[in-house]
């Protein structure tokens, strides 16, 4: 048994056997009591070098603990797989050329890609633009060439209509990686990568771990997306993570030209990677040159003055009505699920909380309200518990208030909708994809999970019931988002032949992000944001440390920070969620372009309360 660095090995513990990873060698006979390693693992012996010098990687950078880095990249179940005949032996179809031929600029593109000694490439391509062509016809050339390609994709929910696409060139040669897969199925699908039998891999964050065989690319598919972070630890920033494997690729006799590329792609590129990756494709016309979907902002202040108080302008249900007429579809965008944002008696301001967490509870049909949070469960009062009013009523809007709302207008439109109430496990999306792209729907109303990816013919119409939320969190990157999720959004209308509209219902029209989202003006929010962070020194132009303290009593959480501000230095100040699952917490946040990770590491260390976020993406 030839055992290194990385085996992967059978060990006797107690009266158990369990699987573990060889760190360190020596010749030298230790001074402590030692068993013997019983095996090495028959499915996969040992992790490549690569692996070992991304998880080292990930702990130090990220300040992590070194087990759950090391689990990042190992499935539970590889060690108590009964042997390779587990794994399917599908046949390998030959690969299938693509069809479509490519346009003058997915041919600039990708011959930029391919002959550019750069190793890493920000796609920067208006919705519709044909990125996803150039994903594909990339992989093509380099299954060719006996390499693989990862596809990391933001949300479970755009993997159906991603490996439809790839599945038509690649057949069985595809492999899926989500977490709502079994166990097994992770492992099988993880060990065919292992062995070369996919030469695409699609799937969310945690697919950037798969045991490559001779990985030729990375794609980072909506790169801006705040899903690409972990908020567990190791709390590891995708981007980063997927550049550190492709340079631990590169071969020497590659003739200095990069081995592995990361590309990253999107319509809304995230402020940091535009302003620090300097090969930039830009693709500023949709395929077939259909005009970007035309927007128009209603001030719902202005409705409350004709004496509209419902959910709808005017100008919506007119537009929406015209739409099925026709016979084609409308999107309803809203960032929230329920029926209602909270409940609120009208005498005294009483609004139900969570006992576990310091926010409103969130009304839902039948008279519950739930916390979006930990999921705690309650039956909505009648009256008021704090001063017995019976004027206790709900505020706000969610989707299921709109979907309510869309069946009084329209009683004879087929309405979908699709967030997290009805999207439970991983069959749930598909299925909504798949009837509202066969025009089995006339009307889809979601959250986030709809607002980006989705390529459906006929959708004419989208509509953003109310663009404000999120506007007012006092976080430095709230703008940029808004931004991003309003141009995102716009983007699923009219994606074909026919220019599409877009309805903005917001209470503050004049907002900087919500104007530049409506003129689909990338540059205009980038030069904002890149100044203002500049002038303040905030990311991109310094590093970010986020340090919370954990603990079921406030005093205690932020004594704890105030110590750690004694030695640190930074700047300190309750979690705007101050409560969560019974637990308070506090802020430290500090900043600097060299900052000693290795002091912060001595400072938290053996205190499991702390919670570690380097680079954090919210400051709240």
């Amino acid at each position: 048994m030839k055992v290194k660095k990385g085996s992967l090995v059978i060990v006797p513990y107690m009266k158990r056997k369990v699987g573990g990873v060889v760190l360190k060698t020596t010749n030298e006979k230790p001074d402590f009591k030692t068993r013997e390693i019983l095996e090495l693992n028959p499915l996969y012996p040992a992790l490549q070098d690569w692996q070992l010098k991304t998880v080292q990687f990930i702990s130090d950078y990220y300040l992590a603990n070194l087990y759950k880095c090391f689990k990042l990249f190992l499935p539970n179940k590889i060690w108590n797989l009964k042997g390779k005949n587990e794994i399917p032996k599908a046949k390998q179809d030959k690969l299938k050329a693509p069809k479509l031929k490519l346009t003058k600029a997915q041919k600039s593109a990708l011959t930029t890609i391919e002959s550019e000694i750069a190793n890493k490439f920000l796609i920067h391509g208006i919705t519709s633009s044909g990125k996803t062509e150039i994903y594909l016809q990339l992989a093509y050339k380099l299954a060719k060439q006996g390499k693989q390609t990862l596809i990391l994709v933001p949300e479970i929910s755009l993997t159906p209509q991603l490996t439809n696409y790839f599945k038509k060139v690649f057949g069985n040669q595809t492999a899926i990686l989500h977490s709502q897969l079994t166990e097994k199925q992770r492992a099988i699908e993880w060990l065919r990568i292992a062995e070369g039998q996919a030469q695409v891999i699609i799937g969310p964050r945690s697919a950037v771990f798969s045991p490559f065989k001779d990985l030729g690319t990375i794609i980072l598919d909506e790169e801006h997306d705040r899903s690409y972070k972990q908020d567990q630890e190791p709390r590891y920033d995708t981007r980063k993570v997927a550049e550190k494997i492709c340079k631990l690729q590169a071969c020497p006799a590659s003739g200095g030209v990069a081995s592995c590329k990361l590309i990253l792609g999107s319509a809304t590129p995230s402020v940091e990677s535009y302003h620090q990756i300097k090969k930039r494709i830009h693709l500023p016309e949709r395929i077939g040159k259909t005009p970007l979907p035309e927007v128009e902002i209603i001030d719902m202040r202005e409705e409350l003055k004709a004496r509209n108080f419902g959910i709808f302008s005017d100008k919506l249900l007119e537009k929406l009505g015209k739409t099925l007429k026709k016979g084609h579809q409308a999107i309803l965008f809203l960032n929230r699920r329920g029926t209602a944002s909270s409940l609120t008696c009208r005498e005294c301001g009483f609004s139900p909380e969570c006992e576990n967490c310091s926010v409103r509870m969130t009304y839902h049909r039948g008279e519950t309200l739930i916390c979006h949070h930990c999921s705690n469960k309650r039956k909505a009062p009648v009256a008021c518990p704090n001063c017995g009013s019976i004027y206790i009523k709900t505020i706000g809007i969610g989707t299921q208030r709109v979907e309510q709302e869309i069946c009084t207008q329209f009683p004879d439109a087929r309405i979908l909708r699709a967030d997290r109430d009805t999207v439970k496990t991983r069959h749930d999306f598909p299925k909504i994809y798949k009837t509202f792209n066969e025009h089995k729907a006339d009307i889809l109303i979601g959250t986030q999970m709809i607002g980006k990816g989705l390529d459906i013919e006929k959708v004419d119409l989208v509509a953003v019931i109310l663009a404000d939320i999120g506007l007012h969190i006092p976080d430095f990157r709230a703008q940029e988002h808004i931004f991003q999720t309003l141009t995102q959004v716009a983007g699923r209308a009219g994606r074909r032949k026919d220019q599409g509209s877009v309805i903005i219902q917001t209470y503050v029209p004049d907002n900087f992000a919500i104007q530049a989202a409506s003129q689909h003006d990338y540059e205009k929010m980038y030069e904002n944001e890149i100044t203002t962070r500049k002038k303040l020194s905030l990311p991109p132009f310094t590093s970010m440390i986020k340090l919370t303290y954990v603990d079921p009593s406030f005093d205690r959480a932020k004594r704890k920070t105030k110590e750690a501000q004694d030695k640190l230095g930074g700047t300190c100040a309750p979690a705007l969620i101050a409560k969560k699952h019974g637990k308070y917490h506090y802020n430290l946040f500090l900043t600097g372009k060299n900052l000693d990770k290795e002091k912060i590491r001595k400072v938290t260390q053996g205190d499991e309360n702390w919670r570690v976020d380097v680079d954090p993406i919210t400051t709240v």
